[in-house]
């Protein structure tokens, strides 16, 4: 049901016509974005959701849509240069580079931000048991870091 929202968004939005990479890469970050947005039901907080389940195997699904989630997420800035560099023949790392330093716009700002939450997340997430933290306080941490 997540993924079918924004792709039934982009079939039946009013976009001008894109090549079929650029719709592939949307497509993968947008669907990327709402899975992640199902985080949250699949969490503590949404008793109904997770009522008559196994809390095992919710946090399961949880984890395995979460590492698959953030790191399409984290691709997204290459997403966006990439088919630009099929077009126009542009230096891919040179427009990769324009776009990370260039803090001109409130987008760049907030998913710069983003960015680096999202790999917080990821790696206290991945590395929870090695940085020797409990499990309460990881879950604390991560509250803070979704907010």
């Amino acid at each position: 049901m997540y993924l079918a929202i924004p792709l039934l968004y982009m079939i039946f939005g009013d976009f001008p016509s894109r090549t079929l990479l650029k719709e592939i890469l949307s497509l993968v970050t947008v669907g990327a974005f709402f899975v992640l947005l199902a985080q949250f039901y699949l969490s503590r907080i949404n008793i109904v959701t997770i009522k008559g389940q196994k809390f095992s195997r919710v946090v399961k699904l949880h984890k395995i849509l979460g590492y698959i989630c953030i790191p399409i997420l984290f691709l997204h800035p290459f997403f966006i240069v990439l088919p630009r560099f099929f077009e126009a023949s542009l230096d891919l790392m040179d427009a990769f580079v324009k776009m990370l330093t260039t803090f001109e716009t409130r987008g760049i700002i907030l998913g710069l931000t983003a960015i680096v939450l999202l790999v917080l997340i990821g790696i206290t997430s991945l590395l929870r048991k090695k940085l020797h933290l409990k499990y309460t306080t990881w879950r604390a941490m991560m509250q803070v870091l979704k907010f």
